[in-house]
């Protein structure tokens, strides 16, 4: 475990999410991320709820729910400001989804550079598919950011994950052993493939080639049940 504690702070700037929705909302977000991500990703983090950016303290980090946040077709996105690391997140009827996405994207890479060497992933274009290693950049959500994948603390819908085991150059694509989690909390993407779900479902990752070399792509796999 990291340790430093990161402090994340959940707040809304739009009254079409009210600080008591964002209250519920922080305090299943910091029981995931204590309970959860904490442990298989050796962060140590909480995540309070605040009802106005002003009152935020300056060594918290900030996710912002905002009515627009000028990212066509994304949910959210996390960046930093300066070394300060932030997210914001579209006020929708996934909110609270897209609010756990960002919050643990950001806790576990909080400059956006985070990369790992690890096999290419499964289905993946050439040349990406020819190469032995590749180098993922750190999104711990995206590659099972389904909302069917999605579970729920407190009653509230919050992300799955990968765990480190995702880049295992073993071939070990599963994430972790759910028997050894407290019951509820996350799901790997690469268990969930064995689930009768009703729809398909997409996954991704932003791999480079070995040498980190400009060559950038996005290789995706689409499950569809039997």
């Amino acid at each position: 475990m990291s340790a430093l504690t990161a402090n994340v702070a959940l707040l809304s700037d739009t009254p079409v999410v009210d600080f008591s929705q964002v209250s519920i909302v922080a305090a299943a977000l910091n029981k995931q991320v204590t309970r959860d991500f904490g442990p298989l990703w050796e962060v140590g983090a909480t995540v309070s709820g605040f009802d106005t950016l002003e009152s935020v303290p300056v060594d918290y980090w900030p996710v912002i729910i905002r009515d627009d946040i000028n990212q066509p077709g994304a949910a959210g996105y996390h960046t930093d400001d300066n070394g300060q690391p932030f997210s914001l997140v579209q006020a929708d009827d996934s909110w609270a989804l897209t609010s756990s996405h960002e919050a643990l994207e950001m806790l576990a890479d909080p400059f956006g550079n985070r990369t790992i060497a690890g096999s290419p992933p499964p289905a993946s274009p050439d040349p990406i598919s020819q190469f032995d290693r590749v180098i993922y950049l750190v999104e711990v959500c995206d590659p099972c950011e389904s909302e069917q994948l999605a579970y729920t603390v407190n009653g509230v819908t919050v992300s799955d994950f990968i765990t480190p085991h995702y880049y295992d150059p073993n071939g070990n694509l599963v994430g972790h052993d759910e028997d050894a989690l407290p019951p509820g909390s996350a799901r790997s993407y690469f268990q969930q493939r064995q689930a009768a779900l009703a729809d398909g479902f997409a996954g991704s990752a932003i791999v480079q080639s070995p040498t980190g070399q400009p060559l950038v792509a996005i290789a995706s796999e689409v499950y569809t049940p039997p």
